[in-house]
């Protein structure tokens, strides 16, 4: 797949879709005319990968756009990242998560973005509540 390609897809994929596509060795063009390589091919270039994703996302989805709905997902995702590291006693994960999260909240954007009925319905959800308590 070519470098870029995966962004301009009429449904687009998720970020870590998008890394596992997009092939780890890229050869392009530079301004004078030479080439170079860029590589993903690491926890910190998927990291890198996934930061460059959110930037496009981002511009795609609308910046001003989904503002609010951005920052809530940023704190959640993050919080939900810091459990998971407390319960696992730490690791190197976790640091590589923290960047890659922006990918996964503009992902989650244009999910809503695309259905938005579906993520803004109103329904009660006592029922189900009530079935997973047990009395």
């Amino acid at each position: 797949m070519a470098s870029g390609k995966f962004l301009k897809e009429a449904i687009a994929r998720s970020p870590a879709d998008a890394y596992f596509f997009s092939g780890i060795w890229k050869e392009y063009k530079t301004q004078k005319g030479g080439k170079e390589t860029i590589s993903f091919g690491s926890e910190s270039g998927q990291a890198d990968f996934c930061l460059l994703y959110a930037y496009y996302r981002k511009k795609q989805n609308g910046e001003e756009k989904y503002e609010s709905q951005r920052e809530a997902l940023l704190q959640l995702y993050h919080a939900i990242n810091v459990i998971y590291e407390g319960l696992n006693y730490g690791g190197t994960f976790f640091g590589h998560q923290y960047k890659r999260i922006p990918a996964f909240v503009e992902y989650s954007i244009y999910l809503y973005s695309t259905n938005q009925a579906y993520f803004d319905k109103k329904y009660d959800f006592n029922l189900q509540k009530n079935l997973y308590i047990i009395q």
